[in-house]
């Protein structure tokens, strides 16, 4: 896997440097929505190819693979 960074020190993935150390990495646009098993399901979609999002500016996208450390 390439090199990447991230500097969320919270996440579980994360590691000395600054490089995220998750076997795989999901990034969509905003969230679709709040609610748990909603996105849940949305994330499965996702994950299966059935669902493509888009996005005009970094700001508009998240990272699904955060997981707290906490």
């Amino acid at each position: 896997m390439q090199q990447i960074r991230c500097n969320v020190s919270n996440c579980s993935f994360y590691g000395e440097g600054n490089y995220c150390q998750a076997s795989e990495i999901i990034v969509q646009a905003s969230p679709y929505s709040y609610d748990e098993q909603v996105n849940n399901e949305y994330t499965s979609a996702l994950l299966n190819g059935e669902v493509q999002t888009s996005a005009g500016q970094s700001v508009e996208t998240f990272c699904q693979t955060f997981l707290s450390k906490y």
